[in-house]
């Protein structure tokens, strides 16, 4: 379908795959394809693998591949939602797979 390559300023949002860091994005659309979406992204994952990426947290990446250690800032993100959300009523079944929270 549809692809693009951007570059992107860095930024000082924590979570953000542009964290401190000058990045490139590469963005696909997908056919409405479940499966063949996720094998065309475990593809792109294993090509960009040697690269430290960071996923866009509202796009299409498989959450067992996902480095945490990757995003400098994620315990200070942490520390904040759990004084934020003590009794984890902003969490939901995504959260706790991605921050076994």
């Amino acid at each position: 379908m549809i692809s693009e390559v951007r570059t992107i300023a860095a930024d000082a949002m924590w979570m953000s795959p542009c964290f401190g860091r000058e990045s490139v994005a590469f963005h696909f659309t997908w056919h409405p394809d479940v499966e063949a979406a996720a094998r065309a992204s475990d593809l792109v994952a294993d090509a960009l693998a040697p690269f430290a990426v960071r996923p866009h947290w509202g796009k299409v990446f498989d959450p067992n591949r996902l480095d945490l250690s990757s995003y400098p800032q994620v315990d200070a993100y942490l520390a904040v939602v759990d004084r934020c959300d003590p009794g984890e009523v902003l969490r939901n079944d995504w959260f706790r797979q991605i921050f076994d929270r």
